[in-house]
């Protein structure tokens, strides 16, 4: 079928993977969301300049608000 794999996957997330170090991937970002005083990541990203971020329209939403963006 079109726009189908040839062979889907079983599971929908990495499984037996490893834990990859700090700073050893310097050009992703995890978009994250705060719940009370914590935060959690719910997208990844790619920066593409110093400036911006390339991610897939369903991580940002339709509430969505400029005013939630921090860079860290």
């Amino acid at each position: 079928g079109c726009g189908l794999p040839t062979f889907p996957p079983i599971l929908s997330r990495v499984v037996g993977g490893d834990q990859a170090r700090w700073h050893s991937w310097p050009w992703q970002a995890s978009l994250q969301y705060q719940s009370g005083s914590y935060f959690y990541h719910s997208c990844g990203g790619t920066l593409i300049s110093d400036q911006w971020v390339l991610t897939a329209a369903h991580c940002i939403g339709y509430d969505f608000k400029f005013k939630d963006i921090r860079k860290l």
